[in-house]
């Protein structure tokens, strides 16, 4: 380097080059995405977002669900699961149905509300895509790709 800083012939092209170098589409504001942005993005989740990356990264919805292909989650069931998995989720202020059902519609679009009869009593939750699905969508929502496995 410090050779061809000392070589007029280098220190031409380089001009040449910047000069003739095409940055109308360069936008000075948007960052490249890189490995350490998804990291940084990924370690600042908080909250319900950060229960369901967990459970996106492990395939498993607790111990005994490994999540493939579509499957029904009752709201209940959902609400207690994040509670196991965040001690503190509640602490200030109970976790609302309302809350888990906003945070789906941006982190899971696909995962639609519905009513099922669950051992013959009816039952909120709902109706979760395939997991393929359900990493796309989140890779949307945090703008980049995951390496999932």
């Amino acid at each position: 380097m410090n050779n061809a800083l000392d070589n007029d012939n280098v220190i031409a092209a380089m001009m040449y080059d910047l000069k003739n170098l095409d940055i109308s589409n360069f936008n000075i504001r948007k960052r490249p995405i890189t490995k350490e942005h998804l990291s940084q993005k990924l370690q600042s989740l908080g909250g319900f977002e950060r229960f369901w990356f967990e459970v996106l990264q492990s395939r498993f919805l607790d111990s005994f669900h490994e999540w493939g292909e579509s499957l029904f989650v009752s709201t209940n069931n959902l609400i207690q699961l994040y509670k196991n998995y965040d001690k503190n989720a509640d602490k200030y202020n109970p976790i609302q149905q309302q809350k888990i059902s906003s945070a789906l519609k941006t982190i899971c679009p696909s995962a639609l509300p519905v009513r099922k009869k669950i051992n013959g009593k009816q039952e909120r939750g709902y109706d979760l895509p395939d997991i393929k699905i359900a990493r796309k969508e989140f890779e949307i929502m945090i703008g980049t790709m995951v390496e999932w496995d």
